[in-house]
């Protein structure tokens, strides 16, 4: 993909005036000797000494006026070289937010529930149109919010490992075991936001060494043990505003009050990384069964061009599944026969398709430059996909055979299979564990094809 590199700091020592930058400087002014820091545009200044961080003294200022600015003077009191941070008062930041905290007791639930929902407070209440479907279906849900796990795990700091922690404890303590987890809020490589595209780690994803890089991980929650194998079914919603959570809320529970079509799409280029991926694609036909209609749309026939026709005609007619094999960046499918803004634009309404996306860096939703089409398609304003099952990672597209198979012989074969069950079974069918990691459900794991 592409290498980010960020410098924490660079130490330069040299000598220098005492003239503020940006109106503040830090410093180093011997004890007992009078100092003064020159260049302030504002009278307001205050001087702190700070040689011992975690017991900072203020100094009294002598502040005068001097050639069109303002010179702060000050003698630190403690003998000896002493650090000293000389700064405007206006320039003192303030918190983004002051918010009470609600002690929670997550430690101490014994009853539990099947679906586990973790999601950011700011979300929570746009998921209660899903949490009141998913509990009419008959399955017991619980609602958490993810900062109870990062201060009852984490001492308050977000860390996915503190996730993992609450849902090994939850699967070891609970008379009912979690079996589906959903996470409900996107997650960034860059959680302190150091390059600048925003804060949008709402639920920390955990980043793993794949195959081909580093890249993010939800399997990894939900492999309790380690052995690389998850044991609970796990999904996403990268939602991070309350009004996309509502969006997709409704998109979902429209899903299930419409009648889905019987239309299954076999989307392949000719070949990518030596495999004939047409031939691979042709082979998932013997699993999919009467009423359903699998319809191909093949390079080899239609060329490029007629691919993207084809696909985007019969998408917007609402097939029930769709199927993609070939080459792929995190935002097309090859040649551009999908693009994001073909994803966008989809008109498909409430007749929504679980998509396989079997190739290269759909969901990577991590990445805050780009934004991965398994995205773009679950957020569809008018339509799009239910559930984009893809990878965060470069693929090996000689190893996806058999775990496609999997995947279509769970969705179509296995009575009441939900989308995160037949994920689940498809990823043990791919025999590298790193690799496993790097697939990635974008939809509610509960949800039935």
């Amino acid at each position: 993909m592409y290498d980010v590199t960020l410098v924490d700091t660079i130490r330069l020592t040299y000598p220098r005036l005492f003239q503020a930058a940006g109106d503040e400087l830090r410093c180093i002014a011997s004890g007992g000797e009078l100092a003064a820091v020159r260049g302030f545009t504002t009278s307001d200044i205050v001087a702190i000494d700070i040689t011992n961080p975690l017991q900072p003294v203020g100094l009294h200022c002598n502040v005068r006026p001097e050639a069109g600015t303002y010179t702060a003077s000050f003698a630190p009191s403690v003998a000896g070289p002493r650090t000293i941070y000389v700064f405007a008062g206006g320039a003192i930041r303030q918190p983004s937010a002051v918010v009470p905290n609600v002690p929670s007791q997550l430690g101490r639930i014994t009853g539990g529930a099947e679906l586990v929902i973790i999601t950011h407070a700011d979300f929570a209440a746009d998921l209660a149109p899903l949490v009141g479907l998913r509990a009419g279906q008959g399955w017991s849900v619980m609602v958490v919010d993810v900062q109870d796990i990062f201060d009852e795990y984490n001492y308050g700091h977000a860390s996915p490992y503190s996730i993992r922690d609450f849902l090994a404890g939850a699967a070891a303590v609970w008379t009912t075991a979690p079996s589906h987890v959903l996470l409900a809020g996107d997650a960034s490589f860059d959680p302190r936001n150091f390059m600048g595209f925003g804060y949008y780690d709402f639920v920390p994803t955990k980043l793993v060494d794949a195959v081909f890089m580093e890249t993010a991980s939800d399997d990894w929650f939900a492999d309790l043990d380690g052995d690389g194998t998850a044991e609970l079914a796990i999904g996403r919603l990268p939602v991070r505003t309350a009004a996309q959570t509502a969006a997709v809320v409704a998109k979902l529970v429209a899903r299930e009050g419409v009648l889905q079509t019987n239309d299954v799409l076999l989307c392949a280029e000719t070949a990518t990384g030596g495999v004939d991926c047409e031939a691979a694609s042709r082979a998932l036909e013997a699993l999919i069964p009467a009423p359903y209609t699998a319809h191909e749309i093949f390079e080899s026939v239609l060329g490029v061009a007629g691919v993207r026709a084809e696909l985007l005609a019969r998408w917007q007619q609402g097939p029930r599944f769709v199927n993609h094999r070939g080459w792929s960046w995190v935002d097309f499918w090859w040649g551009y026969t999908l693009t994001g803004a073909d994803a966008a634009a989809l008109g498909n309404g409430a007749s929504l398709p679980v998509v396989a996306s079997v190739c290269d860096l759909n969901c990577c939703f991590h990445d805050l430059p780009v934004t991965g089409l398994g995205e773009t398609l679950l957020l569809a304003p008018g339509g799009g996909a239910a559930a984009v099952w893809g990878c965060s990672d470069w693929v090996d597209p000689a190893t996806l055979g058999p775990m496609n198979e999997e995947f279509v012989r769970q969705i179509f074969g296995e009575p009441g299979v939900t989308v995160g069950q037949a994920a689940r079974a498809a990823k043990a069918a791919l025999g590298s564990a790193a690799a496993r990691r790097s697939w990635v459900l974008l939809g509610d794991p509960a949800m039935r094809p």
